[in-house]
Parts: structure tokens; sequence; C-alpha cells
């Protein structure tokens, strides 16, 4: 009996330590406060005058900033469109595929939005990418896995 009650103590203490492991890979910055996850079928954008792209401007004024800017440093963040009433301005979003796909935390913010999105919640998200060619990634235009982070 004693030895039976041990080895529960034993694999108690395991799993513990192997669900405080999990939590932090899937955050990968334990000090990021996750306030919500969701699942939304993405798209590619990029910056362009036409009216299918909306322009070079985010639903403020300010520049759209692409994946391909963030990842090369030249961007503090990743823009990306969504349903005007999902999130305020400015909301911290982390895409699981993506972050997996260039093996480092990347940080998009919802700055943009479009008619395609209207009465979508959270559904669906366009991501802001350097051009067309980039904007077709198989990655970016799939089911992705999100999570709102607390600023």
């Amino acid at each position: 009996m004693c030895s039976a009650l041990a080895m529960f103590a034993l694999l108690s203490t395991g799993c513990t330590a192997s669900t405080d492991d999990d939590e932090a890979d899937v955050t990968g910055n334990t000090d990021d406060a996750l306030t919500g996850s969701f699942v939304a079928r993405g798209t590619g954008y990029y910056p362009d005058p036409s009216a299918l792209e909306g322009g070079y401007n985010d639903r403020k004024g300010k520049p759209l900033t692409t994946l391909q800017q963030f990842l090369a440093g030249d961007a503090d963040y990743v823009a990306v469109a969504m349903d005007s009433t999902a999130f305020k301005y400015g909301q911290r979003l982390r895409i699981r595929e993506l972050e997996s796909k260039y093996g480092r935390s990347i940080v998009f913010r919802v700055v943009d939005t479009g008619g395609a999105f209207r009465g979508k919640g959270r559904t669906r998200i366009d991501i802001c990418t350097k051009n067309q060619q980039a904007s077709l990634d198989p990655t970016i235009n799939g089911l992705l896995h999100i999570d709102a982070l607390a600023d």
C-alpha cells in the first residue's frame, strides 16, 4: 500500500511538471497573458491601391506593416484585418501555425478591416503580406489557431 501511494505521488508530481512545461511552450513567453483562443479562416492581403486590397494604410490611417517586414526586423508587429466588432483597434494576437512555421514569436495586431469581415466576428482573419505572391502562402490561407493576448 505504501509503495502504491509513493508511486502515485511520484507520477502526480511528474504530471504537474509536464503541465507547467506545456504552458510555457504554448505561450512561448510566460509574460503573455492569454485572454482567449479561437480558430479562424485565414487569407493574405497586401498593401495596394486597388479596391480589393484596400490601400496602404490601416483603418486609422497608419501605414500597414507586413509579415515580411516584421520577420526582417523592420516592423514592431504584423497588421491583420478582422471584423471591427471582434476586437478593439490594436488588439495583440499570436497565430500558432505561423509561429511554428517561422520558429519564433510573431506579434500580430488587429488594425484593419474591410467589407468581407463585417458580421464575421472572430471566424475570419486577413494577414498583411508584402505582395500578391506572399499573400498566397498556404499556411496563411488555412485554418489558424489564434490566441488573443493582454497588452
